[in-house]
C-alpha cells in the first residue's frame, strides 16, 4: 500500500510531500520507521510523540498480539511497567472504566497501557 502511494499520480504526492513539508515518505516508512515489532515501535515513538502529561497512542495492527505482550514490552521495549487490559476478556464497561483508572491512579513515568481489542473475539459495540 506504502508503495503504491509513493507512486499515484506519478510520484506528484511523494514530491509534494518533500516540497512542503520536507519529508520523505519512502525514507521515512522504509528507513526511519520502527513498525517491525510493538516492542519496536513503542519504545521509538511513545518517547517521541510524549508531552507533559504523557501519549495517547491508537496502533491498529493486522497481526494478533501475543498473550505475554506486556512482558515482552518490558523487556524488549524497555518499559518499566505495562498493564494489558484484554476487552474480550471483560464481562461489562464498568471493569474497564475500573481497570483503566487503576493504571492512571497508579501510572508513574515509563508505564504503558496496553488495551488489546480483537475484533474477532469482541463485538464492534464493545470496540465502539
Amino acid at each position: 500500500a506504502t508503495c503504491r502511494l509513493l507512486a499515484a499520480d506519478s510520484g506528484k504526492l511523494h514530491s509534494d510531500m518533500s516540497r512542503a513539508y520536507g519529508l520523505s515518505l519512502s525514507q521515512e516508512y522504509f528507513k526511519n520507521q520502527r513498525h517491525s515489532s510493538l516492542p519496536a515501535f513503542s519504545s521509538t515513538m511513545l518517547d517521541a510523540w510524549k508531552d507533559d502529561v504523557g501519549a495517547s497512542v491508537v496502533v491498529t495492527t493486522y497481526s494478533p498480539l501475543s498473550s505475554d505482550v506486556a512482558s515482552v514490552m518490558k523487556v524488549q521495549g524497555g518499559w518499566d511497567a505495562v498493564d494489558l487490559i484484554v476487552l474480550h476478556e471483560l464481562d461489562q464497561e464498568r471493569e474497564l472504566r475500573s481497570q483503566v483508572a487503576d493504571f492512571f491512579d497508579a501510572a508513574a513515568d515509563g508505564a504503558v497501557l496496553v488495551v488489546q481489542c480483537d475484533p474477532l473475539a469482541t463485538s464492534l459495540r464493545r470496540i465502539e
